[in-house]
């Protein structure tokens, strides 16, 4: 791994927790910088997302800007 790969995901994380689409810069990075295929860089894109989102939340909701209430009746209605 160099030194590019770490700015570029360092770049993508902060963006992603933001909300302001940090996939796209990895995906673009990948694609672009590392000749990954596009699916692929996809699937990286995900896997990705997913431990900064789950971050992201527990930030939010220790300062009380996650109304559980709200977000409840949409994870019980999918079960």
């Amino acid at each position: 791994m160099n030194i590019a790969t770490i700015i570029a995901a360092f770049f993508a994380a902060v963006l992603g927790s933001l909300g302001m689409g940090g996939g796209g810069v990895l995906l673009i990075y990948l694609t672009v910088f590392q000749n990954m295929a596009q699916l692929d860089a996809q699937g990286m894109n995900l896997l990705f997302f997913l431990p900064i989102a789950a971050l992201s939340l527990l930030f939010h909701a220790k300062n009380k800007l996650v109304e559980r209430k709200v977000c409840l009746f949409p994870i019980l209605r999918e079960w």
